[in-house]
Parts: structure tokens; C-alpha cells; sequence
């Protein structure tokens, strides 16, 4: 039996030649990506490798600060460990995990669950995971005229109203509106009362837009009489694509802008050869925004969930021995 092989990877390590190893690998998993958002989040971007019997796993994460000790958490969007072979080596994985937590401090973990790779059951036995929401996606493996059948009535509707109008959709290449982009999103934000982890630092989108190693971002504007009314930023990963970011003017919204700018997104990632465009999912259960994005997927929905794993019991139960049952809800609770 072949020894594991267990790699942590720092931030300023060079991570390129563990990714390329795993064919499977989306765009979230990319370490520019991931240390794109680790200094949103002021922690530092991490990661570790494992290697046994011809099993590889990957998982980057953020390790972010409180007081002397550490809790480690996903990237905006989705992640957790990745396995490429014999999913029950995940708990010989997690056994350098637990080592690992003791050497660097580590309390907790928080996986935001990728709808599409993590192996849930696997995982369900190592720690407590929660069904949080539905995400949706279209399936691309159709010809368009069948995925456009599949879209709801009203959408249609939509769509058409939004051309009879006159916007126009164009992938922006030379990012000449990305600043138009970043200011329609933080309105959008505003108007959604979003939770300040929607929000970004400006050099992000600059550095978002960037083509790294798994995946190649696109931005797509709906213009109308010459002003910039909606868009989206779209992450081109290997075999799927991911609607990352999305923006609308207040203004402009009886256009219908949004049902026209996600119809050209869906034809836009079907001709560059993806497999599934995923959508994401609401911001809580069967919302309105939920129900705009199932409009274009005809009923292909994935489960969505959060792994949550005490790493240090003692430890936790110190942290959080004076805080009320709603701050114990909450994970971890020391953060409430």
C-alpha cells in the first residue's frame, strides 16, 4: 500500500502544479482566484494536497484570524475538498486535517458546499452537514431552440419585450464598461440591502477580470440608447461555467434587461463549449431571485449546503461558554 502524501500549500507557494494533476477542477478552486478573495476577506489563501493509492484531493480554503488561533472557511461562492478517485480515502484526508488544525490553531471549518463536486455523503460522516437552498443551472448539452422551450412563459415575454425596446447585449472584451459594471453592482447591493460580504474593494474587479489557470472571466452588458443598464460577470471554467456577479439600474428595470442579458449569457456559454451554466441559487429559499434564474433552467436544480466542523472542542466550548443560544446558532458562535 502506497504511503499518503499530504502538501500544505501557502499562499506564496506555487500551487499550478497540484492543480493541473485533477481534471475535474472548477473555477473556484483556482488559486487566483482564491487569493482573490482571501485578502477580501483579510485572511491568507491556503491549501492542501493528498495522494494515495492514485487518489488526489485538493482543497483550498481561507484561514482567517481570531485572537491567536484560526478558523478556515471557503471563498466567496462554493468549495471544500475535491476528490478525484476513492471517496472513502476522505477520511484518512480528514485525519491529516485534525493533525494539521492541532500545528496551526485551527478551530472550526465552514465548507459553502460546491453544488457540483463535493462528495456530500462522504462528508456527512466527518461532520455536520446542513441543507441550506437549492441552486439551479441550464443544462447546455441541448440545441438552444430546446433550451429556450424549456424557459417559463413569462421569461419569454420578457426577453421579447426587452428587444422590442431596443437593448442590445454585447461580451465586453475590452472590459470599456467594467466601471460602469462595478457601479450598477453596488446599486444593485444597496437596493438589496446585501450583506456586506456582497460588497467588494475596487481593485477587485480589475483583478477578477483577469484569465487565470482554471478559468477565463467574461463580462456581458445590456445597453440601451447609450447608457449601460445591466450586466454580468460569467467565470468560464473548464467544462461549466458559473454566473458569478450580477448588476441592473433601478432605472431601467420595466426593460426587462436581465431576462435579455441571461438569454445571450446562456447562448454566449453554449458556444464556448460548456457543458452547464450555473446560475447559483436564491438568497433564501424560493425567493424571487430563485425563481428568475429557474425561469431559464427547466427544473435542474442541485442541492446546496454547509458543512460546519469543530476542529478544537475544548476549545470551542471555552469560546463560546458565555454566549446565548442564538449566538451558539450561529457558526462559529465565538463570531456572532
Amino acid at each position: 500500500m502506497n504511503m499518503a502524501k499530504f502538501i500544505h500549500l501557502k499562499q506564496n507557494d506555487d500551487w499550478k502544479p497540484f492543480v493541473q494533476l485533477f481534471e475535474h477542477l472548477d473555477a473556484y478552486y483556482d488559486p487566483v482566484y482564491v487569493k482573490l478573495m482571501a485578502a477580501k476577506d483579510q485572511g491568507t489563501a491556503e491549501a492542501v494536497y493528498f495522494e494515495k493509492n492514485g487518489t488526489r484531493i485538493f482543497y483550498p480554503f481561507i484561514k482567517c484570524p481570531y485572537l491567536e488561533f484560526f478558523d478556515i472557511v471557503t471563498p466567496y461562492g462554493y468549495g471544500g475538498p475535491v476528490v478525484e478517485g476513492d471517496l472513502s480515502l476522505l477520511k484518512d484526508f480528514y485525519s491529516h486535517i485534525n493533525q494539521l488544525a492541532k500545528e496551526q490553531g485551527i478551530i472550526t471549518e465552514k465548507i459553502k458546499c460546491h453544488p457540483l463536486l463535493t462528495p456530500a455523503k462522504e462528508l456527512s460522516e466527518i461532520m455536520e452537514l446542513e441543507n441550506v437552498q437549492q441552486t439551479t443551472a441550464v443544462d447546455l448539452t441541448s440545441s438552444y431552440e430546446e433550451i429556450r422551450q424549456g424557459y417559463s412563459s413569462s421569461n419569454k415575454r420578457n426577453i421579447n419585450k426587452a428587444k422590442r425596446k431596443g437593448v442590445q447585449v454585447i461580451v465586453d472584451e475590452d472590459l470599456r464598461y467594467l466601471k460602469d459594471f462595478q457601479h450598477l453592482y453596488e446599486e444593485t447591493m444597496t437596493r438589496n440591502e446585501a450583506d456586506t460580504s456582497f460588497y467588494f474593494p475596487d481593485v477587485y474587479y480589475e483583478e477578477q477580470m483577469k484569465e487565470s489557470i482554471l478559468y477565463e472571466p467574461k463580462l456581458l452588458i445590456a445597453r440601451h440608447e447609450g447608457k449601460t443598464i445591466a450586466g454580468a460577470i460569467v467565470l468560464l471554467g473548464k467544462q461549466w461555467a458559473h454566473y458569478h456577479l450580477g448588476a441592473s439600474s433601478s432605472e431601467f428595470l420595466p426593460l426587462r434587461a436581465n431576462n435579455l442579458l441571461f438569454d445571450e449569457m446562456v447562448q454566449y456559454c453554449q458556444k464556448q463549449g460548456h457543458s452547464l451554466l450555473h446560475l447559483g441559487g436564491g438568497t433564501g429559499g424560493n425567493d424571487g431571485l430563485f425563481r428568475f434564474k429557474s425561469s431559464f433552467t427547466n427544473g435542474n436544480h442541485f442541492d446546496f449546503k454547509i458543512a460546519k466542523h469543530v476542529l478544537d472542542q475544548d476549545l470551542y466550548r471555552q469560546l463560546t461558554k458565555n454566549k446565548t443560544s442564538q449566538q451558539q446558532h450561529f457558526f462559529p458562535g465565538y463570531r456572532y
